[in-house]
């Protein structure tokens, strides 16, 4: 006996999750199949851009140390890390 032979991938029939063995619900059921499939798409895709979204624009990073903001342009933020005394920034000498 031989083993059976496995067909190519690209062979295979696409494996449904609907019963077709009555000709007349077929186009429903390829309808079905349809919606399906592009709900999934759909739904793959927001996970794109959730993702993409985090990655273009991830969140503020937390701070270690006390801060704030001196300057706030549109391409950088200037932080004030100096200790405070008061409402007055502590001079060094």
């Amino acid at each position: 006996m031989s083993a059976p032979q496995s067909t190519p991938a690209r062979a295979r029939p696409h494996p449904t999750q609907r019963e077709h063995s009555v000709p007349w619900f077929w186009p429903f059921a390829a309808a079905i199949e349809m919606g399906n499939a592009g709900l999934q798409r759909y739904l793959d895709n927001l996970k794109f851009v959730t993702e993409a979204k985090t990655i273009t624009l991830p969140p503020p990073p937390a701070w270690a140390s006390a801060n704030r903001v001196r300057l706030d342009l549109d391409t950088m933020v200037l932080r004030d890390f100096s200790r405070v005394e008061g409402d007055r920034l502590a001079r060094r000498s």
